[in-house]
């Protein structure tokens, strides 16, 4: 990465920051355990009644809301850049999980 724009991207470091990003990694080490145990028993188990049909489709949108929030969020963590963003995007992983899973529950089936 050019030297600049890391310089850009970097915040200036204190306990604060280094707080969020280990609060950012143990948030995204639990997001990686929650999609993996919820993509492994939607595999595993027969279909929910409220979600008839849902059953092929949510191992890939667990893995796509996994990659689409929390991955970014921890690799903006490892590389130690705008901590208060990797902890917005690893908390939005079960925020949209549930968000999606509730409206998907109150629809008519």
């Amino acid at each position: 990465m050019n030297p600049e724009v890391e310089k850009f991207l970097r915040e200036p470091v204190d306990s604060f920051d280094e707080a969020l990003r280990l609060l950012a990694r143990i948030i995204g080490a639990l997001d990686a355990g929650t999609a993996l145990g919820l993509t492994a028993l939607s595999l595993l188990s027969s279909s929910d009644p409220a979600l008839t049909g849902l059953g092929i489709c949510l191992p890939w949108l667990v893995a796509a809301l996994f990659l689409l929030t929390a991955v970014p969020g921890l690799l903006l963590a490892r590389r130690g850049l705008r901590p208060r963003i990797a902890v917005a995007l690893v908390g939005a992983f079960p925020l949209a999980f549930m968000v999606i899973y509730g409206v998907l529950l109150m629809l008519p089936g």
